[in-house]
């Protein structure tokens, strides 16, 4: 099968994607006011190409693939055999930033430390 790209557009695309990743999207609703969506009819739409300050390309294989309908969640998923869930090494520096033009306050960073040499 030929692979085919789409390319999804963002105000602001999370620092965090990255290429390799999984994209999926859920069609959104509303409930008692609430955006909500039905994770049972999340559809997994293809695997990040390229990111870009306001887009994201997605590549897939599938000829069956569409575009998510305006309004649907678009989420992405790491890629578990690069990225694991904790720091290694013997030094690690964290940056919080707040893009937002309102006032914001941290009411708790936690970290687990495990020593693995003396």
């Amino acid at each position: 099968m030929a692979t085919q790209s789409i390319v999804l557009s963002f105000p602001r695309v999370n620092v965090s994607a990255q290429p390799g990743d999984a994209v999926y999207y859920s069609i959104a609703g509303t409930l008692g006011g609430f955006n909500v969506s039905n994770l049972t009819v999340t559809k997994y739409l293809g695997a990040i190409k390229t990111v870009t300050e306001g887009s994201v390309t997605v590549q897939y294989d599938d000829a069956t693939v569409s575009a998510p309908p305006t309004g649907s969640f678009i989420f992405f998923q790491k890629d578990k055999k690069v990225n694991m869930s904790s720091i290694l090494g013997y030094y690690a520096q964290v940056d919080f930033t707040n893009d937002s033009k309102e006032k914001a306050e941290i009411f708790s960073v936690g970290a687990g430390v495990v020593e693995s040499s003396k």
